[in-house]
């Protein structure tokens, strides 16, 4: 073997490795480790001394530069205009009056409520039908009254033809019970529209209204008239000639409203080229637009 290759196999050969003392701490003497504490201790002294007093000269020279004032204002500011916001919210407060807490005082005393004689001589409804054998249907017929039904139908009925409602049929007395009853059944069987009263689907049917009042004729509700001071009989009313339509060279005419509908003369259509502009209607000049802006029924 020539000496070149003597010394690239010595080259190669692993290190021998040392023995370790393992008694210590990590490898360590008793005495680095023992240094080591001493230093430790020594830290958190000065670190507690730091803490006490944090302005303790540390025998540095450092002098701070115009840059870092300049950062350390910055900082600053924010916190000054907080404390000015606040100060000034404080002011804005205590400028504010605020209304006095009423004070309730409690005192034990006794209470002797004044007792009223009860007058019966004017109160309740003074019917002799009304007995303890009553029914809730008789007490309502003692209130609502026939004479305030019959008001109420006549007015119901002249606001309907006057309006030219279709296929209006006469309301009577019996039917406008009907109506109110179905109308007071509403609200204890609440529906989401009018229709769902008398629809058919199983889920939603409710078989009274549809057996009492068919929906259509339910439709009087939108003629349901009780003005007793009907406009066409009050103030002055004037007549004035029908106009043309457009493009017709005729005498504009509309149809009479009292001849249409009075009894007496069995609702005979005749047109009139005169018309009250107030009330919308055509009326002939004699008798009938006196008859309509005087008398209540006819």
């Amino acid at each position: 073997m020539s000496n070149e290759e003597a010394s690239s196999s010595q080259s190669t050969k692993r290190p021998k490795r040392r023995k370790v003392d393992c008694s210590g701490y990590c490898g360590l003497t008793e005495e680095e480790v023992n240094s080591i504490l001493s230093l430790v201790d020594e830290d958190i002294y000065l670190s507690d001394v730091s803490e006490e007093d944090p302005f303790l000269d540390s025998g540095s020279e450092y002098c701070p530069s115009s840059e870092d004032s300049e950062s350390d204002l910055d900082e600053l500011e924010p916190e000054n205009e907080q404390e000015n916001q606040q100060e000034e919210v404080g002011n804005v407060e205590d400028n504010i009056t605020h209304p006095t807490v009423l004070e309730i005082i409690w005192t034990k005393n006794e209470f002797l409520p004044k007792i009223h004689e009860f007058d019966t001589t004017n109160s309740g409804v003074k019917d002799q039908n009304l007995d303890e054998n009553s029914k809730e249907v008789d007490y309502f017929l003692s209130l609502f009254t026939e004479n305030i039904v019959d008001v109420i139908l006549d007015e119901t009925n002249n606001y309907a033809r006057q309006q030219n409602a279709k296929n209006w049929k006469h309301l009577e007395r019996s039917e406008f019970y009907v109506f109110l009853a179905l109308t007071l059944l509403m609200p204890r069987n609440k529906k989401v529209n009018l229709k769902e009263y008398w629809s058919q689907n199983h889920l939603l049917l409710s078989p009274a209204f549809s057996k009492h009042m068919s929906r259509d004729r339910y439709g009087i509700v939108k003629s349901i008239h009780c003005d007793l001071g009907n406009a066409r009989l009050q103030n002055r009313h004037f007549p004035v000639s029908v106009p043309r339509k457009p493009g017709s060279t005729k005498v504009g005419s509309r149809r009479c409203w009292v001849c249409s509908h009075t009894k007496q003369k069995q609702a005979k259509r005749k047109e009139s080229s005169y018309m009250c502009p107030e009330c919308d209607v055509g009326l002939c000049v004699v008798p009938c637009y006196k008859i309509y802006h005087t008398e209540a029924t006819f």
